[in-house]
């Protein structure tokens, strides 16, 4: 499929260089009337918000809707099937483009949606616009008043270069070819996630804390079997260019921890002054504010990499049972459960002092080990996906900024 790789010193001379205002049509989404709320159970009107976009897609599992009623009012303001959408307000320059299950769905006020285009392929303009090229012409379009904004006219106004449009469809094949794996990677992730949940139930999920446990089992709390560990406040003053990488939620996405894009603090900050908030290989990381219950297992390709604020960290007591916690941890009665202790301020928290007040059935240490070993071989090849997840994410930037500057081209 890749023609050659030789670096060329320009833009091929037939790319057609262009604005998006001059091949699209720009249109914006719309605020909700005033007193009408989203509701979370599942209508046929999905309203897309920034919140919803993960890593340049819409997560589809958090989605809220409006009434059949409220849609009436607003149904002007839809996305279409292969639409691209991009945010301008707050945080800009997230994209995504509309598949068959977000079709005629609502849009956030804080969108546009780029529609009507002529002789542009919409998986090419979508690999444009979160490639280096597309961002950093985002970045030059975007305006301060009030707050930050990328105007409509700043939308119109930003710059591509176009290849023939069947060259544009291949490289966009090329590229969604990787996306395409990656998408059933995860798929099977689910599954064997769903796999593991469902032996978790089977195996501890008969019996209650009030109810009369059969032998083997205990009423205890989290700490007589994790141990558990709240971030450190890291302020930005302390951030550097490189060295030891740290977590936050945003990074956080689809069970597994983007380090790509890390912040850093400098090895004495992280080998001295907060040495023991250093993540080591399976331990559990938990969100505990904003989008809480966000979670992912450490692997040997995050480290080193260190905790930050509102994450907390687990690690089983006994250094081996690692995936009964994960499971527990994980599951939708724990995350429940937080979620109806939680406070709250501006937003959703819970805190140590939350977990330290949980009662739990523990299951003696025989039970667990049986446990790991049926589990082990589920856990491994999640593991495995992961990595090859990242190997596949890895390729497909490496060749998305030189497929869109014509550095390397396709066969078409």
């Amino acid at each position: 499929m890749i023609k050659n790789s030789k670096a060329m010193t320009k833009v091929p001379e037939w790319w057609k260089e262009t604005t998006l205002g001059e091949v699209s049509e720009i249109k914006g989404g719309k605020r909700l009337p005033k007193g009408d709320i989203l509701v979370s159970y599942k209508t046929q009107h999905p309203y897309i918000r920034i919140t919803d976009f993960e890593n340049h897609k819409i997560k589809k599992d958090q989605l809220q809707y409006v009434s059949d009623e409220v849609y009436k009012s607003i149904s002007r303001y839809i996305v279409n099937t292969w639409d691209v959408i991009l945010s301008i307000v707050g945080s800009i320059g997230l994209v995504a483009y509309i598949d068959e299950y977000l079709n005629k769905a609502n849009l956030t006020e804080n969108c546009v949606k780029i529609i009507r285009l002529r002789s542009v392929n919409p998986l090419f303009l979508y690999y444009f616009l979160i490639s280096n090229l597309g961002q950093n012409e985002i970045n030059k379009n975007t305006v301060w008043a009030v707050q930050k904004k990328l105007p409509i006219y700043g939308v119109q106004n930003i710059k591509l270069t176009l290849p023939p449009l069947p060259e544009q469809q291949a490289i966009a094949k090329v590229l969604s070819s990787f996306d395409d794996k990656i998408e059933l990677l995860r798929e099977e992730n689910q599954t064997l996630e769903q796999m593991g949940q469902e032996l978790f139930k089977e195996w501890f999920g008969k019996w209650k804390v009030d109810d009369d446990l059969p032998e083997g089992r205990r009423v205890g709390k989290i700490e007589d079997i994790f141990h558990f560990l709240e971030w450190p406040w890291i302020r930005n003053w302390q951030y550097t260019d490189s060295w030891t990488k740290f977590i936050n939620i945003k990074l956080i996405q689809n069970q597994d921890i983007l380090t790509n894009n890390a912040n850093f603090v400098s090895n004495e900050e992280a080998y001295w002054r907060y040495k023991h908030f250093l993540l080591e290989e399976r331990d559990f990381v938990l969100s505990t504010s904003w989008t809480l219950g966000r979670s992912a297992i450490i692997r040997r390709k995050h480290l080193p990499l260190m905790l930050n604020t509102s994450v907390i960290r687990f690690r089983p007591l006994d250094k081996k049972s690692y995936w009964f916690m994960y499971l527990y941890l994980s599951s939708r009665a724990f995350i429940h459960q937080l979620e109806s202790m939680a406070s709250w301020s501006v937003q959703l928290n819970f805190w140590p002092m939350h977990l330290k007040q949980i009662d739990l059935i523990i299951p003696d240490n025989l039970i667990i080990d049986q446990f790991c070993k049926i589990t082990n071989n589920l856990f491994e090849k999640i593991t495995k996906n992961l990595d090859q997840i990242d190997e596949l994410s890895a390729t497909r930037d490496q060749l998305l900024p030189k497929l869109m500057s014509g550095e390397v081209r396709v066969e078409f």
